[in-house]
């Protein structure tokens, strides 16, 4: 819980022990006017405020706390007089104190450092500068070059795309070629077939017949075989096998003679375009290579590109960052120096004040106690004054004192 600076010395002050007799009233009265501005009170008051304005990097607000809360108690009773806890108490607040100097000192140490380093920052600002403009022209040499190289791969991959098209195109029409041999040569080898099936049997006994004829008839007349001959074979071939003449087997042998040679020339041609049909398809493939190729060449190209640009467009932008530092720099040089002075004066006032004030608090004495004369006729003895009366300057205390000065 929180406890009032003035509460608290109130109930240490009443430990210490005190003289049996009091001093007059008068005296009383005068000596508590005197308390009223007490100097342990103003002292106690600058160390309460040096741990609270601490930085809670060195002291933690929460051990500031603590020890704020038990600081005017210890504090303010004499050294000779103190518990034990009080003693340690006390002990803890200078080592804390002294912590806090040698923090202080180290801040003062760094920023000493900082202001003789202000002219070699001076150098720095202007040499990054120069480095930042001298490096603007390769930058943007390297974004030309790249244009060039880019508009270069476009013009490569145009060319892959028409050759690959090309390529294509020739392999189209071989496999349009060679598909349409293949469609003859099986529309052959099927009449072939048929004419052996109605070689044993005629059309009109067998399942089909009719179909076979017309087929017979669709291959004689696309391929051109001898009319007459074709109109002997399809009257032989409606007749039974054993109803057909010599003529009649003259004919449907020659007109098969007819059909495996047709078939044959047919096999040959097909075989012929074989090889053209690989070349082509070889060629297409290797075209369809270079046009990938030439696509990620293009693509790299343009990423390649597109990184100049953006090292360009750093490059300015570290040209103004650098610009902007040297004439930054007067200002951030005051800046620097002004810390570097407050931050002296401030270990300086810490060491002359609160540290001053700790020693002075730690060997605290008690007041002596008043000589009084012998008086000339006797007086009566002063009544002794209350302790209430006696601790009222603590009570007032309570109020903000003024810092105790260096001096």
């Amino acid at each position: 819980p929180d406890i009032s600076l003035a509460a608290t010395c109130h109930h240490f002050a009443a430990m210490a022990p005190r003289g049996s007799k009091r001093a007059s009233t008068a005296g009383a009265g005068g000596a508590a006017k005197k308390r009223a501005v007490n100097p342990v009170v103003e002292k106690i008051h600058v160390l309460v405020t040096a741990l609270k304005e601490a930085d809670s990097a060195v002291l933690p607000k929460t051990a500031a706390q603590m020890l704020v809360g038990m600081l005017p108690g210890c504090f303010s009773v004499p050294s000779l007089y103190r518990h034990e806890f009080q003693a340690s108490v006390v002990e803890m607040v200078g080592r804390e104190l002294q912590t806090l100097a040698a923090a202080m000192e180290r801040d003062v140490e760094e920023a000493k450092a900082k202001v003789d380093g202000v002219e070699d920052d001076r150098k720095m600002r202007q040499t990054a500068l120069a480095d930042a403009q001298a490096a603007i022209a390769d930058l943007e040499a390297a974004v030309v070059a790249k244009k060039d190289e880019f508009a270069a791969m476009q013009v490569a991959q145009g060319k892959a795309d028409g050759d690959q098209k090309e390529a294509d195109n020739a392999l189209s029409d071989v496999e349009a070629s060679y598909g349409e041999a293949v469609g003859k040569k099986d529309e052959v080898k099927g009449a072939v077939e048929a004419l052996a099936l109605l070689k044993t049997a005629s059309a009109e006994s067998i399942d089909h017949g009719k179909q076979h004829i017309k087929q017979l008839a669709h291959v004689s007349k696309k391929y051109e075989l001898d009319t007459t001959l074709c109109e002997a074979v399809f009257k032989a071939l409606k007749k039974e096998v054993d109803q057909r003449q010599s003529f009649d087997v003259i004919s449907i042998n020659h007109f098969d003679g007819s059909l495996q040679t047709l078939a044959a020339k047919l096999t040959a041609e097909l075989e012929a375009m074989e090889e053209p049909k690989a070349r082509a398809s070889e060629e297409a493939n290797a075209k369809a290579k270079v046009s990938e190729e030439a696509k990620q060449a293009c693509e790299a190209a343009g990423e390649a590109l597109k990184a100049a640009k953006e090292a360009n467009h750093s490059g300015h932008q570290a040209v103004k960052a650098a610009q902007k530092a040297v004439g930054n720099w007067l200002s951030d040089t005051k800046t620097i120096m002004d810390a570097f002075e407050a931050k002296s004066k401030a270990c300086v006032e810490f060491r002359s004040s609160p540290l001053v004030v700790f020693e002075e608090l730690r060997e605290l004495q008690p007041e002596p106690e008043p000589v009084e004369e012998a008086p000339k006729e006797q007086e009566a003895e002063a009544p002794e004054v209350p302790e209430a009366a006696m601790i009222d300057a603590t009570a007032a205390a309570e109020g903000e004192a003024a810092p105790v000065s260096a001096a």
